[in-house]
């Protein structure tokens, strides 16, 4: 009798061996969903039994599903290897081991068809598919990868080429660790579309949900839109408008693609700083830390010297323009600077292009007022001149720039400006003087002349004279220029006012 059972053994194990091989070479072909999960195959066959130990072959694939297991190298229990090694990689299994206590173990296959060990089925999640078993649990995570493939099933059919999400924020909802070592997401839109198996490689998780991971990016952006959020940070925490800081200039290193279509950019200062985040659509970018280009037409003058730059790697422009310096001057946009400074791009008025300059060293173009006729004849404003008496410590002040005498308050304020011709070249000199005793109703030159340095020497007077005592046309019309010795010259009325009210010691600067 154990004769016959040994031979019956023995032909049993011969069996298992052919189905074995049989089921080594069958591959699934099942198209599956992202919930479709399928069992090993249920073609069992005894290998071996003793009183304590069955073993049969059954063919599937397992995903190892606990890191504090043990994965045995054989059934004597010898060694083992921690299942954390291995925690969540599917591998091939070719056999399950029964103990007497009920336990059971499958035997874990390699790739390169090496034993791996023997591990407790309840520590696998078992299919009959090399993809493994479906991990349920949602993250987010944003294609950073625009070439490979997007598969409808893990037969590798495609259903779209990853260039079409580029940089999209998706959604998980399972995660298969395939046998072949590959981790494939099953991916989701924002609206809840399924858009297929995605190889983990291609995507980088978000710790935002749907804002996405970080994106890195260089670039420079000027904020022009008024009334959108800026947000402390990525839990959406409001921390300032746009209209607070329009126009102002930011670095961005960092972006997120929310899954919704918005793109939110990481705001920098000049000193590396983190001021918030934006979305997208409130900014222009720029070409450089200058910022966006602003449209801007307005008409300035320089007020000084200051440096004309023909790009903002800080080249000096060739020509420097010193003369242009008091001359009406366009501005067609302007930048607010990532260094905090605003610079306008600056056209000559006839259009030419000069260059940028700071707009601290320009100041408003007010165009003089345009005199026509005998106007040295007449007051230089059409309003009354003021009553002295009315303003204490009134004084005289002279632009050689814009060619003007102001009557100016105490306070500053203007009470009456006059349009005048001083000295070519540096003949009028710069500084605080006082009105003298000395004045007259006419000398060789010119009338009605009243002395404020040097008793005589420098005077306020009418415009010139010809030797018949007739006003000179051809230097009168020269007033608003610099045209005199010296001396201040004046339209007629002006400098009669001057002779009869200014007192003397009235102070006079000249600038």
């Amino acid at each position: 009798m154990k004769k016959y059972r040994n031979r019956i053994l023995a032909f049993s194990v011969i069996i298992a061996v052919s189905t074995a091989a049989l089921l080594s070479l069958s591959t699934p072909s099942h198209a599956v969903t992202a919930a479709d999960d399928g069992k090993e195959s249920q073609t069992t066959a005894l290998v071996s039994s003793n009183d304590d130990i069955s073993t049969t072959v059954v063919n599937g694939y397992a995903t190892v599903t606990s890191s504090v297991s043990k994965i045995w190298s054989d059934l004597h229990w010898s060694s083992s290897v921690p299942s954390s090694k291995y925690y969540h990689q599917t591998f091939r299994y070719d056999q399950i081991a029964t103990l007497k206590n009920g336990s059971r173990y499958v035997r874990l296959i390699s790739r390169s068809n090496q034993v791996i060990g023997y591990l407790n089925v309840a520590c696998t999640g078992r299919t009959s598919y090399a993809r493994g078993i479906a991990i349920d649990g949602t993250a987010y995570a944003t294609v950073t990868t625009n070439s490979g493939n997007i598969y409808s099933d893990f037969d590798w059919h495609v259903a779209s080429k990853l260039s079409k999400y580029y940089h999209q924020t998706l959604k998980i909802k399972r995660t298969y660790y395939h046998s072949n070592g590959q981790v494939y997401y099953s991916m989701y839109t924002y609206t809840g579309h399924w858009v297929g198996y995605v190889n983990s490689n291609y995507v980088t998780k978000s710790v935002s949900g749907f804002v996405g991971a970080a994106i890195s990016t260089n670039r420079y952006v000027t904020i022009v839109k008024k009334g959108l959020s800026i947000y402390a940070n990525l839990a959406w925490k409001k921390s300032a408008t746009t209209t607070s800081k329009i126009f102002t200039t930011y670095h961005v290193i960092r972006e997120y693609h929310h899954g919704s279509g918005s793109i939110y950019y990481q705001l920098k200062d000049k000193n590396g700083v983190v001021k918030g985040y934006v979305n997208s659509a409130a900014v222009y970018q720029g070409s450089g830390q200058q910022g966006a280009a602003i449209g801007y037409l307005k008409s300035i003058s320089l007020t000084g010297s200051c440096t004309i730059w023909k790009d903002f790697s800080w080249h000096k422009a060739a020509k420097q323009y010193s003369n242009l310096k008091g001359q009406q001057l366009k501005v067609k946009r302007y930048y607010h600077h990532l260094n905090g400074s605003i610079y306008y791009s600056v056209y000559t008025k006839s259009g030419s292009w000069i260059g940028y300059v700071n707009a601290s060293g320009t100041k408003k173009y007010v165009a003089s007022k345009q005199y026509t006729g005998a106007f040295w004849l007449k007051p230089s404003e059409n309003k009354p001149y003021p009553n002295l008496n009315n303003y204490p410590n009134a004084y005289f002040s002279v632009s050689q720039e814009k060619q003007r005498v102001y009557i100016k308050a105490a306070n500053g304020k203007t009470l009456y400006t006059m349009i005048c011709s001083t000295g070519l070249g540096n003949n009028t000199p710069n500084g605080w003087y006082k009105i003298q005793a000395e004045r007259g109703l006419a000398f060789s030159g010119a009338n009605y002349w009243t002395s404020w340095l040097n008793h005589g020497q420098y005077l306020f007077h009418t415009v010139i004279v010809n030797h018949d005592r007739s006003y000179n046309v051809a230097a009168a019309k020269k007033l608003g220029h610099k045209a005199s010795h010296g001396c201040i010259r004046l339209p007629v009325p002006d400098a009669i006012w001057i002779y009869k009210n200014a007192p003397v010691g009235m102070r006079v600067h000249i600038y």
